[in-house]
């Protein structure tokens, strides 16, 4: 759009450059010569007004040509041609009756918006007095002879067209009526391979270098007579030809005799006599040619890979990668980070200190102790790339983070029945990107996943009551937000011990939980973590340990 605009505004100053007329002066009557009509002198055309008679066709700004600016200097030479003079009056006329006998007002501009041309005007950052002969044509009128088709234009040289259609075409609510006006001077035949030049009488063609014949058609054959020497063979370009020289001859007409070996002839090789006048080059490494004067292209065939591009070297080449893809020859995708997901391991339930992978943890309860095997479930990392496909020390992060909590316990005919969700973000969103929960990654024998800060109030956790949800955690290292979602079934006599009323407990929680350090093998592979404390709104302590296994890795 922006570049239409550009040829748009071009436009506008070719064209309204070409609408003012030259005359010789002087003046005339009513029964002069009608518009349009051949003549020499204003005195010879018709009224109304002041007569007109433009002689040197429609050129008003060839005074532009001593401007200091090049976009005004161009406009000297635009205009319409009017070959025999040409009758009118002196612009500019507003209506039809302003015109003499045939004439009709050409107005190309009057129903434009005045805004949206000075705004085309000055986007060519004319001097103030170029720009408001510009923006004067807005009001600027000249009487024409108006026509249907050619027929109705009987002066030879002349047509009926749009006068400066190329223009009008383009300016929104511009006038467009036809016009007899002298037909824009042109090469017969058209150039080939040159330019017209319209100032000459019949207009002709210039030639580009190399090229000959009325249309410059015709390549000029630089061969005859033939400029090689000593038996050369010559063969034709354009402006220009090459020699193939017989041995023992070399230079670019073959003007000169090779002496072997004597002239050093090897650029970048070794050289050795074979017999009179003639040597062999041993070329140096990545160069070729009977002179070793020929980089060998080793981009050719192309060794960069996944669209890279080959600069050649001397005996080499380099590649310039594609964004995200690295390497020698680009063979290598350019990661950032990478996203690891592990399935978190159902665990063992074990009471002690041999528990294995995902475990629920109860203490301090009315209605008992135990530890409940979990799981299994997901937990989603991002963490920074080598910038291939394998991880690197850094900023971790939690994106997602899911585990049942599946069980069922039977306390003196008591059954509770634990059926909930823990999740991060909500359930089912495994394709967050968001973090969280912040920490450090470090990598070596034993990596570690260290997260940041995480703080409770002092006395969260004085009694087996004050540690609930409702404790507020602070820190970017807090897994936030922990949601806990689903019921717990109770029956029998002591649901009431336990906080729970008979039947389902439906559960819907959120809190920002603080995690203990993730140890990992050395591949990554695999992890654990120990029991953390999770809040609880019933009078018990609970805790939660997690083990994973690496399910996927990908960096990108």
């Amino acid at each position: 759009m922006a570049l239409r605009r550009f040829f748009l505004v071009a436009a506008v100053v070719c064209c309204v450059v070409a609408l003012v007329a030259c005359s010789d002066g002087g003046g005339g009557g009513d029964d002069g010569l009608p518009v349009g009509s051949a003549c020499a002198l204003d005195a010879e055309c018709a009224g109304p007004g002041v007569p007109q008679c433009m002689t040197g066709g429609l050129y008003p700004l060839a005074g532009l040509a001593s401007s200091q600016d090049p976009t005004a200097q161009g406009l000297a030479d635009i205009g319409v041609p009017l070959p025999g003079g040409y009758c009118s009056t002196v612009p500019p006329c507003a209506t039809n009756a302003d015109c003499g006998a045939g004439g009709s007002c050409f107005f190309p501009l009057k129903d434009v918006d005045p805004a949206y041309f000075a705004t085309l005007v000055a986007a060519l950052g004319l001097q103030p007095a170029d720009a408001a002969i510009l923006e004067g044509f807005l009001s600027y009128g000249q009487c024409l002879d108006a026509c249907r088709t050619n027929a109705d234009c009987t002066r030879a040289g002349y047509v009926c067209a749009t006068p400066i259609d190329d223009f009008l075409s383009l300016v929104e609510g511009a006038d467009r009526g036809t016009f007899c006006i002298g037909a824009s001077p042109a090469c017969d035949p058209a150039c080939v391979h040159g330019t017209c030049d319209t100032q000459a009488a019949p207009p002709a063609c210039t030639c580009e270098a190399g090229w000959e014949g009325a249309a410059c058609d015709q390549n000029i054959d630089d061969c005859d007579p033939n400029p090689c020497q000593n038996g050369g063979t010559c063969t034709d370009g354009v402006a220009g030809f090459t020699c193939a020289c017989a041995q023992g001859f070399t230079g670019p007409t073959c003007e000169t005799a090779v002496q072997g070996c004597a002239d050093s002839p090897c650029v970048h090789g070794t050289c050795q006599d074979t017999g009179p006048g003639a040597y062999a080059c041993t070329c140096e490494a990545g160069w070729e040619g009977v002179n070793c004067d020929q980089n060998v292209d080793d981009c050719d065939p192309n060794p960069c890979q996944n669209g890279g591009t080959c600069l050649d070297q001397v005996d080499g080449y380099q590649c310039e990668c594609l964004p995200g893809f690295g390497g020698p020859d680009c063979e290598l995708a350019q990661t950032t980070s990478c996203v690891l997901t592990y399935t978190l391991v159902r665990g063992n339930g074990d009471d002690g200190n041999g528990y294995t992978g995902c475990n629920l943890r109860i203490r301090d309860a009315m209605a008992g102790n135990g530890t409940h095997a979990v799981g299994p479930g997901t937990l989603v990392l991002r963490v920074p790339s080598d910038g291939g496909q394998n991880p690197a020390a850094g900023l971790a992060e939690v994106l997602y983070y899911h585990l049942p909590i599946e069980f069922s316990q039977s306390i003196m005919g008591t059954v509770i029945t634990t059926d909930v969700d823990s999740s991060s973000p909500a359930l089912g969103e495994t394709g967050n990107t968001l973090e969280m929960a912040l920490g450090e990654l470090a990598l070596g024998a034993t990596p570690t996943l260290t997260w940041n800060a995480c703080t409770y109030p002092d006395g969260y956790n004085d009694t087996i009551h004050s540690f609930t949800p409702d404790v507020e955690g602070t820190g970017d290292g807090c897994l936030a937000p922990y949601l806990s979602q689903g019921n717990v079934n109770c029956s029998g006599g002591l649901c009431g011990a336990a906080g729970l009323a008979s039947g389902d407990n439906p559960q819907d929680e959120a809190w920002e939980q603080a995690l203990q350090t993730l140890t990992f093998s050395a591949d990554l592979a695999t992890f654990s973590m120990p029991f953390m404390q999770v809040p609880e709104r019933n009078a018990a302590r609970t805790h939660v340990s997690w083990g994973g296994a690496l399910e996927s890795a990908v960096c990108q």
